[in-house]
């Protein structure tokens, strides 16, 4: 029984100390509706030109010149698939048949194309 109070006295505790950690908020106060922030004051680093000198800070970076290597053209690299041959699409009698679909307009003509 002591040790479930204890238990229980510990996480209370812990609790509340997280609650006021995290309601301890200084940079904004809550008046009624609105939001105060509180003011920024401008700082002498930040107006400081060699702190935000951008020439010391990057290097442009050059790449050598590009060069087509034996690997890039070789066919032992690269594994080359052909294409599966597909059959010729064909149409059958349902596709046209107007009783399959609610259709209550003309049907349109139908073209069938040719291998030239």
């Amino acid at each position: 029984m002591k040790t479930k109070i204890k238990q229980v006295t510990a996480a209370t505790l812990i609790v509340l100390s997280l609650m006021v950690i995290g309601i301890n908020a200084s940079a904004t106060k809550l008046t009624g509706c609105r939001i105060v922030e509180s003011s920024l004051e401008l700082e002498d680093w930040m107006t400081d030109e060699t702190f935000w000198s951008t020439a010391s800070v990057f290097v442009q970076v050059t790449d050598d010149n590009l060069v087509i290597e034996d690997w890039m053209t070789s066919e032992n690299t690269w594994l080359v698939v052909e294409k599966a041959i597909e059959p010729e699409l064909a149409l059958e009698s349902w596709m046209i048949d107007t009783e399959n679909w609610n259709v209550d307009e003309p049907a349109l003509a139908l073209e069938v194309l040719t291998k030239k």
